[in-house]
């Protein structure tokens, strides 16, 4: 189930939103301002932040640098009473996923809601995919224990971290596609060609 963290310090908005989403099928909670948002954060772990951008104590633009600081992969929505091209564009700048005026349509609320949660689920996958990338690709994958396959595997750890060309021989079938895609996988450059 999606999880959205309401973050507003007006009670009336907060109620609205929480139970348009709560109707939708979200789970929702809702925080009086940003200290109190990052706070609740830590425990309940939502995929989305819906954030005020004028609140007392921690302004909005604040509050949503450190989110995006502390939980990088938190899709973070701003809205806002104020008309202000200049705080949308900072907004967008600081990470923010999309910036949204009050009076809000609550159609286009819960249009956006769904966007931003199937965002967050696409940044997990595409994570999780990495992660199982890198894993098929580490050494420790590689499957054998003589001195020569662990010399090879020295040399290539080594060759990793440098910006060295590297040639790899060998017979048809020995795995030279193998360690080559190690290599990458294991280096600075793996999120590149």
């Amino acid at each position: 189930m999606n999880k959205i963290l309401i973050v507003d310090d007006e009670a009336n908005i907060c109620l609205i939103l929480e139970n348009i989403f709560t109707d939708a099928g979200y789970c929702v909670e809702t925080a009086a301002d940003g200290l109190k948002a990052l706070e609740k954060m830590k425990r309940f772990m939502p995929g989305v932040v819906v954030l005020d951008k004028n609140m007392p104590r921690m302004d909005g633009l604040v509050t949503l640098w450190e989110i995006s600081k502390r939980y990088p992969d938190v899709v973070v929505v701003v809205f806002t009473a104020h008309r202000d091209v200049s705080s949308a564009v900072e907004a967008m700048k600081q990470g923010a996923y999309d910036y949204i005026e009050k009076p809000f349509d609550n159609k286009k609320m819960l249009l956006l809601m769904e966007r931003a949660c199937e965002h967050y689920e696409l940044q997990a996958e595409v994570r999780n995919l990495r992660k199982a990338v890198s894993e098929k690709y580490s050494f420790s994958s590689m499957v054998g224990n003589s001195e020569a396959l662990k010399k090879a595997l020295e040399r290539v750890s080594n060759v990793c971290e440098t910006d060295a060309t590297v040639l790899i021989t060998g017979e048809s079938g020995t795995g030279k596609e193998l360690i080559a895609r190690a290599i990458h996988y294991n280096s600075p450059r793996k999120r590149v060609p």
